[in-house]
């Protein structure tokens, strides 16, 4: 078996088959080394594999994984074992899926900037166990929680729901400073509002006989940036 299959395979049974209650989720005070020798994190599969592979103590490049990993799994801790086998087999059992859930989920967490990223994932990913949604939006939305500036996704997240625009109509449109770091990665579009034109009321009175209505710039929740903001809130 090569290196990857042996980790791919060791997260798949840690989703599904692992005590996740133990797993705490202070990381700023995580010292690996220490809560490995106790055996606290030792038994958890995934973690295990990933510090047997090392000869010479852990890189730092294998900390930031298993913080990152870590943080994912504490936020799954409270989904039944039994929730997180059923979902996770749908997937591999499908022919839709190339790649088993295991070895997705770990591509996805190496590419998260930070273990704030993973823990967003996670919860994201909590979501489709809970079959709020389907597993094809968690990897969409995953896809922007992996590469978005975790300051300006939190930005995102505490938004006043009545200043986003639903359906192209808000109380009070959003701004370009408020949106300009979430359009890239697609949480936000640009639209137009519709141009209308009307006769003057007192048409004899006015300098211009007719009025122009709309044609302002908007900011646009797009539907997987409102899935985000409704499922992670």
């Amino acid at each position: 078996m090569t290196m990857k299959n042996n980790i791919s395979n060791s997260f798949n049974e840690t989703l599904k088959d692992s005590d996740l209650q133990n797993i705490g989720g202070n990381l700023s005070e995580l010292i690996l080394d220490s809560v490995l020798e106790d055996g606290v994190l030792k038994d958890i599969p995934i973690v295990s594999s990933i510090v047997g592979l090392t000869n010479i103590g852990i890189k730092i490049s294998d900390r930031v994984l298993l913080n990152k990993i870590i943080s994912f799994l504490f936020e799954l801790k409270n989904i039944p074992s039994e929730k997180r086998e059923e979902m996770i087999n749908k997937i591999d059992n499908s022919k839709k899926h190339k790649i088993k859930v295991g070895e997705k989920l770990l591509l996805i967490i190496d590419k998260c900037n930070d273990y704030e990223n993973s823990q967003y994932t996670a919860k994201l990913f909590s979501s489709y166990l809970a079959e709020k949604i389907n597993y094809e939006d968690f990897l969409r939305g995953a896809n922007i929680i992996q590469s978005v500036e975790i300051n300006d996704f939190k930005n995102f997240l505490n938004l006043d729901k009545n200043k986003i625009v639903y359906n192209h109509r808000t109380h009070e449109n959003l701004k370009y400073n408020d949106v300009k770091y979430l359009m890239h990665v697609g949480l936000f579009e640009t639209n137009t509002e519709e141009i209308s034109v009307r006769a003057q009321d007192d048409w004899k009175m006015a300098d211009q006989p007719y009025v122009v209505e709309g044609g302002e710039l908007t900011y646009d929740i797009t539907e997987l940036g409102r899935m985000l903001y409704d499922v992670l809130n």
